[in-house]
C-alpha cells in the first residue's frame, strides 16, 4: 500500500510538472494537485512521523 501512494503522488507530481512546462497553469491549480497528491500520500499510510500527534505529523507532510 505505501509503494502504491508513492508511485501515485510522484506520477501526480511528475505530470503536473510536465503540464506546467507545456502549459502556463495557474499557481492555486498547482497548488491544488500537490495537496492531492500530499493527501494520496496520508491515506495510504506515508507520511513523516516526528511528533506524538498524529495531526501534527499530517500538517508536516502537507507542507
Amino acid at each position: 500500500m505505501h509503494v502504491l501512494g508513492i508511485l501515485s503522488a510522484g506520477t501526480i507530481a511528475f505530470l503536473m510538472g510536465l503540464a506546467d512546462d507545456a502549459y502556463d497553469t495557474n499557481p492555486s491549480f498547482k497548488f491544488i494537485v500537490q495537496f492531492a497528491g500530499a493527501i494520496i500520500l496520508i491515506s495510504s499510510g506515508t507520511y513523516i512521523q516526528l511528533f506524538e500527534s498524529i495531526y501534527l505529523n499530517y500538517a508536516i507532510t502537507i507542507l
